[in-house]
């Protein structure tokens, strides 16, 4: 809701038209993956436009837009529900027919090796319980 609502300001519920809905997809599809430095810090408009100027940069996933087009989603058909939309406000879902097509996974499944090589580790025969990396500074452990 925080990245719909830097894009659209605080407009209320029953105003979120299907527009709004698109150019917050749209934006989504701009934001790059892994956002360091002052990326972490801009609204969803600035990186946004950022993205647009740097077209090569990975972006987020379809289904991480659907997951937060899908939140905001949500939302609005809870607020609905529970009397925040006035009962004389026309409101269908604005969201309707906006996910993204899922994708299908590049990732190749477990095969018998990894499998084997995973489970023959000393967690799963020995019970072992490794200490963090952090865990490990804190209590004084190389």
């Amino acid at each position: 809701m925080r990245l719909f609502t830097e894009l659209h300001g605080g407009i209320p519920i029953a105003a979120i038209a299907p527009i709004h809905a698109r150019l917050f997809r749209e934006a989504l599809q701009t934001v790059r993956r892994r956002r360091m430095g002052k990326l972490q810090h801009m609204a969803l408009p600035e990186l946004a436009a950022w993205g647009r100027e740097h077209p090569t940069a990975l972006k987020i996933t379809g289904a991480t837009i659907n997951k937060l087009f899908s939140g905001v989603q949500s939302i609005t058909k809870w607020a609905k529900r529970n009397g925040f939309v006035p009962n004389d406000a026309r409101m269908d879902d604005p969201f309707a027919g906006g996910r993204l097509p899922k994708q299908k996974s590049k990732r190749e499944p477990f095969n018998t090796q990894d499998l084997q090589r995973l489970f023959a580790s000393p967690i799963y025969t020995e019970n072992a319980r490794p200490i963090g990396g952090m865990a490990r500074l804190l209590i004084g452990e190389p």
